[in-house]
């Protein structure tokens, strides 16, 4: 017996234009609600459950669902990574060169830093906005260099295996304006590696356990940025801690972890 083909929207990023939940809807999901209302589609799937929560309000259905875009490997989340290669003051931001990532919140931090810790140096690993003739990049390039701090901030660029930067870094640093899902923050908690991110729609807060594998802030407030980086580097316990946590709060983005969220999707579809 033939059945019709069930069809779910899948969201990469955030659904609406600002990541706010009541933000304006993007104009490429528009059309969602009238295609569920006509049953064209049968559902939604988002990268994570609070995505989905504020999805199902939005296009007013049952049948929305977070499903993790990635996972991590049993391999990973047991190797032994020692805290003590982690080299104090060495902090990464991994995210490409974009407006939206709010790089320049982390470089003003970092250069403040760097007068009372001259030990500091930043990492950011990610490509230029090419799309848009680089004009995130060169401002990018341009701040740190109005601060003569080319000798400790560096553009490394993009980079296939971060494996050795998550690993021998004090921190990674997320200050995006909003994520669809934020897989740096996972990908760093995963190699151990603790995270200070802003607590923003979507993502880190899924994925951190605020106090034990990082620190959530309050979106955009870049003096809560500095003073919990500086807290960081005053406290070597404090990064001990949450090195310890990081790769115990991941272990539910493991890929039978996942695999169970879609065979659970998928049994239910079948039984409809």
């Amino acid at each position: 017996m033939k059945k019709p083909a069930r069809r779910y929207q899948v969201f990469h990023s955030s659904f609406t234009d600002d990541g706010q939940s009541n933000g304006p809807i993007s104009a490429i999901y528009q059309p969602i609600a009238t295609m569920l209302a006509k049953g064209q589609l049968s559902g939604l799937i988002s990268a994570t459950q609070r995505e989905a929560q504020d999805a199902a309000k939005r296009f007013q259905t049952n049948q929305s669902y977070g499903i993790p875009v990635t996972y991590l490997t049993s391999a990973e989340l047991t190797k032994e990574i020692p805290v003590s290669q982690r080299q104090a003051g060495k902090f990464i931001a991994v995210a490409r060169l974009s407006k939206i990532k709010q790089l320049d919140h982390i470089i003003n931090a970092i250069v403040r830093l760097h007068q009372e810790f001259p030990q500091v140096t930043l990492d950011i690993y990610g490509y230029s906005d090419s799309w848009n003739k680089n004009q995130t990049a060169n401002a990018l390039k341009s701040l740190v260099k109005e601060n003569n701090a080319e000798s400790y901030i560096n553009f490394v660029g993009y980079c296939d295996d971060l494996s050795a930067a998550y690993e021998h870094a004090q921190a990674e640093i997320l200050m995006s304006y909003y994520e669809g899902f934020a897989m740096a923050v996972l990908e760093a908690q995963g190699h151990g590696c603790p995270v200070v991110s802003y607590d923003i729609n979507y993502g880190p807060a899924d994925i951190i356990d605020d106090q034990q594998s990082g620190k959530l802030i309050p979106p955009n407030d870049q003096e809560a940025l500095y003073q919990q980086l500086r807290k960081l580097l005053a406290a070597p316990d404090l990064v001990k801690k949450y090195a310890h946590h990081a790769q115990k709060a991941a272990q539910k983005y493991r890929f039978d972890h996942v695999a169970q969220k879609w065979q659970k999707l998928i049994s239910n579809i079948e039984k409809e």
